[in-house]
């Protein structure tokens, strides 16, 4: 378990999930920097795109920020169906509920898990303000 920055144990076989939309690099530019945008496009990386739209639009349905008791990540399997999984915790840490979806489109896939999260009581954990 981790509790504050310091590990006081392991729990076997569990996927300890990152917060969603992390490492990612975004770069954003006008409309009509055509010049910016050809670079853009030589080093986009398709996959990474999908997975970082399904990570962020669990923070926005969520309701969720950087620092909300929100974790997560979403994969693009060698199928290229995706699978998001979202974990949101009480902000002390004891209680978690977590999410699982595969599917073919990033964002309803996103949106599964937030159903799934919200049907078990994810939005009453903690205020997310």
């Amino acid at each position: 378990m981790i509790t504050g920055q310091q590990t006081t144990g392991r729990k076997v076989g569990t996927v300890h999930c990152p917060p969603l939309g992390a490492a990612a690099i975004v770069l954003q530019c006008r409309q009509d920097d055509t010049e910016t945008l050809t670079i853009a496009a030589r080093i986009s990386d398709p996959t990474a795109q999908a997975e970082v739209l399904a990570e962020r639009t669990v923070l926005q349905e969520m309701g969720g920020f950087c620092n909300a008791p929100l974790a997560g990540y979403a994969r693009i399997g060698d199928d290229t169906r995706i699978t998001v999984q979202a974990v949101a915790f009480t902000r002390d840490g004891s209680l978690m509920i977590d999410g699982r979806h595969t599917g073919s489109d990033a964002e309803e896939t996103a949106k599964a898990v937030c159903r799934h999260l919200t049907r078990h009581g994810a939005r009453g954990l903690s205020p997310v303000t």
